[in-house]
């Protein structure tokens, strides 16, 4: 009696899961009219700076003082060479500027 007892408990305890987590093979089976793009979250930032003429040509920022109100411009291109994104942002009193590329897709 025990056995049988320990066996209806084995079994119950094996299809319990079946019962809980239905199978992923149940899914809706429209599929879409066009691929979906990817949403990609893309930040640009920067400080922009005057650079000191004594310096020009150089990578040296010695002397460099940070413009403030200065228009930046971001553009991204496609594959072929397209311009797929285009805005301008502001820096700020210290030439500081934070973009967020918000419309920005992946082609993939």
């Amino acid at each position: 009696m025990a056995s049988n007892q320990l066996t209806v408990f084995i079994c119950s305890l094996l299809l319990l899961p079946l019962l809980v987590f239905p199978s992923t093979a149940a899914h809706d089976e429209t599929a879409p009219t066009e691929p979906m793009k990817k949403k990609v979250d893309v930040v640009v930032e920067g400080i922009v700076y005057c650079q000191s003429c004594k310096y020009s040509g150089s990578w040296s920022l010695t002397g460099a003082k940070p413009i403030p109100s200065a228009k930046v411009s971001v553009v991204c291109k496609n594959s072929n060479k397209q311009v797929s994104f285009y805005k301008t942002y502001e820096t700020d009193a210290y030439g500081y500027f934070y973009a967020q590329l918000d419309g920005l897709q992946d082609e993939q």
